[in-house]
């Protein structure tokens, strides 16, 4: 894996050059001449021009950057010094800034007037933080899982690295590159959060250091939180999270990849395999363990860890110290005054245990396993659960969160858990939805529905088409409102093409009917409601709204296919907010969405499996899907399916 690449960019000086180019191809040409800050004033005027280049945002993120570490005090962007230059002021020179050669020079002892922590924190504030979020929120934000960029063996060889064919990058690589950012800029973070205002020539000079009397106490905040920048503790762990996200996620790309990853720029493969899932492992026991207590494994061991406990603010380093340290006594205890460092590490700083269970799988796609024979028996069905295919034959009661697919010559009755039934009809594609608190829900992709709910229950029954909702309450099951009266309808929902068509008969009590425009109607015994409307888009299958997913097991993501569809387009909002706007006719979240281009049909129906990693326990996830072309873009009058919204559970 090639990720140390983007570390040496980071932590790199750089040369300057007064040529005057433009265009991508000028700033890329400077950009692998390491003439940085000349790529980044190019890419800066191209991005001005041509704001969708996603070419120019990547290099722009990285060479805004390097520029940062280097620009003098009061340069365009925005900040008060430069890596260079504090350097000098502790007597250390650059002697060679190629990235691939760089060479430092310093004093055995550090000048009288070296900079103090404080102005290292500030430089840390004002440039280094600045820009780094800049980079993630301006640049690699506009990027999307389209994106490719090939870097060729000359522009390899300028960087220091040999390969006999060029190399190529795509959205895996951008997903590493904001993981890298991500958790540098928490380190950042979590550094200007503690006073560390001392003066670092005194401590460097002085052959009698005393921990005690030179540094603690005549800094009394020392490593305490500082007034007024206790928020970056919190943004130091939501950098965490998010770039432990984009890190999961490119896993979960380069896995899928089914061409050669020859000339990919980050592959896993081989010996690398086996320490990636290491790694991810770490990972996603730290991010659970951001906001709560969880197990981290640690190669083969596991510690328990709650670094909520780092992050709310409670925390004092200092207090937290050996009374050797804070007094300079020898004499001292060296102990830890609280073991669990403030609930840290629960079971104290050195408890570990064997680790045990497999490491989190990346995300995989496997083909359903549609091809099982129905039996020759009437009433067979396909009885699809959340996480396996399998046939069940002769089924007459169904299990709550269930999808039947039918392959039979005639229609068949499913009686429900809750008391309702469920008319079948030759292949057709019905949804099962589980009992939500109050709330029954089926979702009905077409075929026919029969319903019959006694008016004895207190819950509400709901049934969702594409082209409305269809409410029964039980205070109003009949004028009676006897234990043993009921409702009773059907509901029969039929597609031609991109026209839909629902018609709603009752045949005892009554039904609120609520249309896509939130218009509603009530329909009363005896009479009949047909709704009809075009419906450009996909309606899912699984999972089902309101349903789950789960970390460590097979998901089957399933939805209705589109006419002229070649690919389709998943956007989901994790870790984003909930989506803003229902049925858009474009993503929201330009770098949460993912192509899906390998999954079967199954008659109309589209299926695609995925093993999803564990990590995300308890998270609420929306989904939706688009309907692409043959060039990648949505359709053009279609929209997005309706939201899907699960929760996560490993």
């Amino acid at each position: 894996m090639r990720i140390a690449f983007f570390y040496a960019l980071f932590f790199c000086s750089i040369s300057f050059s007064t040529t005057s180019m433009a265009g991508i191809d000028e700033a890329r040409n400077a950009f692998f001449k390491q003439q940085f800050n000349d790529a980044n004033i190019l890419l800066v005027e191209e991005l001005a021009k041509n704001p969708d280049n996603q070419e120019a945002h990547f290099y722009r993120a990285i060479a805004r950057l390097l520029t940062a570490l280097e620009q003098p005090q009061g340069a365009a962007s925005g900040i008060s010094g430069s890596l260079s230059s504090l350097l000098n002021q502790f007597g250390f020179n650059i002697d060679n800034r190629s990235i691939n050669n760089l060479s430092l020079t310093g004093p055995d002892v550090l000048p009288t007037n070296s900079p103090t922590g404080l102005t290292v924190q500030q430089y840390i504030e004002q440039s280094l933080i600045t820009e780094i979020n800049a980079s993630l929120n301006e640049n690699l934000q506009n990027i999307s899982p389209t994106f490719t960029l090939t870097i060729t063996t000359s522009e390899l060889t300028s960087f220091g690295m040999s390969n006999s064919i060029p190399l190529e990058l795509d959205y895996a690589d951008v997903q590493v590159l904001k993981f890298v950012l991500g958790a540098l800029n928490a380190n950042l973070q979590a550094i200007v959060s503690y006073d560390l205002n001392f003066d670092i020539d005194n401590i460097d000079s002085n052959d009698n250091f005393n921990s005690g009397t030179d540094l603690f106490s005549p800094n009394p905040s020392l490593l305490t939180i500082r007034q007024g920048k206790a928020f970056y503790l919190e943004q130091a762990r939501n950098s965490i999270d998010t770039s432990i996200d984009a890190y999961l996620y490119a896993a979960s790309l380069i896995n899928l990849e089914t061409d050669s990853q020859d000339n990919d720029f980050i592959t896993i493969n081989g010996n690398d395999a086996a320490n990636e899932a290491s790694f991810r492992a770490t990972l996603s026991g730290i991010q659970n363990s951001l906001r709560t207590q969880a197990k981290v494994r640690l190669d083969d061991e596991e510690i328990i860890l709650n670094l909520n406990k780092f992050f709310d603010a409670t925390f004092n380093i200092r207090n937290n110290l050996p009374d050797d340290v804070l007094t300079g006594n020898e004499l001292a205890s060296n102990e830890l005054p609280d073991q669990t460092l403030n609930g840290i590490f629960p079971n104290g700083i050195d408890n570990s245990t064997p680790a045990t269970g497999a490491f989190p799988a990346i995300a995989t796609v496997v083909e359903p396993e549609v091809e099982a024979k129905v039996q020759e028996t009437e009433g067979s069905v396909y009885s699809v659960t959340l996480t396996d295919v399998k046939v069940a034959a002769n089924n007459t009661k169904t299990p709550d969160e269930v999808v039947v697919l039918t392959e039979t010559e005639s229609s068949t009755t499913i009686q429900r858990d809750d008391g309702s039934s469920v008319k079948i009809e030759p292949k057709t594609i019905s949804v099962f939805n589980p009992t939500v608190g109050n709330t029954s829900t089926v979702t009905l992709i077409r075929g026919e529905i029969v319903t019959n709910i006694s008016c004895s229950k207190s819950q509400n029954y709901l049934v969702k088409t594409k082209l409305a909702k269809i409410s029964v309450l039980s205070n109003a099951c009949g004028s009676t409102q006897r234990a043993n009266t009921s409702v009773q309808f059907t509901s029969n929902y039929s597609q031609d093409g991109l026209d839909g068509t629902l018609t709603i008969s009752v045949t005892s009590g009554s039904v609120v009917v609520t249309d896509k425009n939130n218009q509603v109607t009530t329909v009363k015994a005896g009479e009949q409601k047909t709704i009809k409307d075009r419906v450009p888009r996909t309606s899912w299958v699984l999972p089902i709204d309101g349903g789950r997913i789960y970390g460590g097991k097979r998901n089957m993501l399933s939805w209705t296919a589109y006419p002229g569809a070649v690919s389709y387009l998943l956007e989901y909002n994790l870790p984003s907010p909930l989506f803003s706007e229902d049925n858009p006719s474009s993503y929201e979240f330009k770098n949460q969405t993912f192509e899906i281009t390998n999954f079967s049909l199954f008659d109309d129906l589209v299926l695609f499996n995925i093993d999803l990693g564990k990590g995300l326990n308890g998270r609420v996830v929306e989904a939706r899907i688009y309907a692409l072309n043959s060039e990648g873009k949505i359709i053009g009058e279609s929209v997005s399916s309706d939201r899907t919204t699960v929760i996560w559970k490993d």
